[in-house]
């Protein structure tokens, strides 16, 4: 079996149809299309032919209540979009003129694209936004873009026009800043919709007596639409509303705020009791405080009862350790109890201080007449050096500072920390009451059992 090739051009193949490639046809109409490749013949006694149809790369078969495919031909009865498409058609021929008893086969093909189109409108275009008139609430000095929103039916020809015109030419806003967009639709086979965009830089007063009008043209005819700018007035239901809020949220502020500035102190300590790191593990101090108070020889008996002595001397050594020491788990260096009998000298006193993270200074008339007045001094000085020790200063009872005292001392009296003691007894104040509370947001973190307290003293 040999089977051979021949290839013939196109201008060889005696066409009567040379049209175009391209065929356009009308969305809802009836057309009939024939296969270009049945109307070429080179004058060889062929049979009949037959045709085959191809759309996009695919065997077409029309169905029968769509339209009939006749012998070189596709009539169909109603034409939709979706019937665009590459078309190709090949014709089929058999030659029996060879004279060695050879049938020859001949098949010639054309192919041509199908356009989907309409019927050229016959309406001017729709105006969708603004519709007919509408008025636009605007705030004075503030930009404005104000928008026209168009439809256009379909046209061949297609130049769509659209434009926003001003009744005032001489307004002082100046000429509009205008600019037209297509917007994107699945099917715009029957149009295209427009948005024409025009800017104000800002609105002034003219612009409230201003009309502003969207002309869009096509061409068939013309339609407008009329945009009237009014000033904004604040709702009054809204200017409440958001007044409330505001008052709400002012007393909310100043109740937080004056919530923290009263308990201030409490908040401190409950976060040390939960977040706050242990300061006393890694510095390598002895003591957590340091005591100082009126010693015995700091005052003449003859002057000031003794009873008043004793129970200050009483807060210090006895009420002072029993709430710092027992309750909150402090240690405090106490020189009666921590430094060998026979006194100290204020070398020793200087050591000891700096043994410690805090000195608490219990100020009396007595204190700050007495000699006691040195270790409060020398306190000072330390702190120059060490600045990890704070001083915590406690107004035991009222005093006037004398002409005598230290410089350093008066300075360091307005500046550091004082706690007032404002009981007549050291036995009416408990733990957990405000004086405490103060001592300790002075004192060192240390997290002991005693710190369980900070929580159950806000209760």
């Amino acid at each position: 079996m040999r089977i051979i090739l021949e290839v013939q051009a196109k201008e060889d193949a005696n066409c009567s149809y040379n049209g175009s490639s391209d065929v356009m046809f009308v969305v809802g109409t009836g057309r009939e299309i024939f296969c270009p490749a049945a109307s070429c013949d080179n004058g060889l006694r062929r049979s009949a032919g037959h045709v085959t149809w191809y759309k996009d790369k695919k065997r077409f078969i029309l169905p029968s209540q769509r339209g009939k495919m006749k012998h070189n031909s596709i009539k169909i009865f109603k034409i939709f979009k979706d019937d665009a498409g590459i078309y190709a058609c090949d014709y089929v021929q058999y030659d029996n003129t060879s004279q060695c008893d050879i049938t020859k086969t001949w098949i010639r093909r054309a192919v041509f694209e199908l356009h989907a189109t309409m019927e050229n409108t016959e309406k001017p275009p729709n105006i969708l936004d603004p519709p007919g008139e509408k008025t636009l609430e605007v705030k004075l000095g503030k930009p404005l873009e104000i928008t026209c929103k168009v439809h256009f039916g379909f046209e061949r020809n297609f130049s769509p026009q659209i434009q926003w015109l001003r009744s005032n030419h001489e307004s002082k806003s100046g000429q509009l800043e205008q600019k037209s967009s297509a917007i994107d639709e699945p099917n715009n086979l029957y149009g295209k919709t427009y948005l024409h965009v025009a800017k104000l830089s800002e609105v002034t007063e003219d612009d409230l007596y201003d009309i502003f009008i969207c002309h869009a043209k096509n061409s068939v005819g013309n339609s407008t639409a009329v945009l009237k700018l009014k000033e904004k007035k604040t709702d009054p239901v809204y200017f409440i509303y958001i007044l409330s809020i505001t008052v709400v949220l002012l007393l909310a502020f100043y109740g937080v705020s004056g919530f923290v500035y009263i308990y201030w102190i409490e908040v401190v300590l409950l976060y040390r009791n939960y977040f706050s790191k242990d300061e006393t593990l890694t510095d390598h101090k002895e003591f957590d405080a340091f005591v100082s108070y009126a010693k015995q020889d700091s005052f003449d008996c003859s002057d000031i009862e003794e009873e008043s002595y004793f129970d200050e001397e009483r807060f210090a050594v006895e009420y002072l350790p029993e709430v710092l020491e027992k309750v909150y788990g402090y240690k405090l260096c106490l020189l009666e109890r921590d430094i060998l009998p026979g006194g100290a000298y204020i070398e020793d006193i200087v050591k000891y201080i700096k043994r410690c993270r805090r000195a608490i200074f219990i100020l009396s008339p007595r204190y700050i007449n007495g000699t006691s007045i040195f270790e409060l001094e020398a306190a000072i000085n330390c702190i120059m050096e060490d600045k990890t020790l704070k001083l915590i200063l406690i107004k035991y009872k009222t005093f006037q500072e004398p002409a005598s005292l230290p410089p350093i001392v008066k300075k360091a009296l307005t500046v550091l920390p004082v706690v007032s003691w404002k009981t007549k007894s050291v036995t009416d104040t408990s733990p957990r009451s405000r004086f405490w509370k103060n001592i300790r947001y002075h004192m060192p973190v240390k997290k002991t059992e005693g710190w369980k307290e900070s929580f159950k003293s806000l209760g």
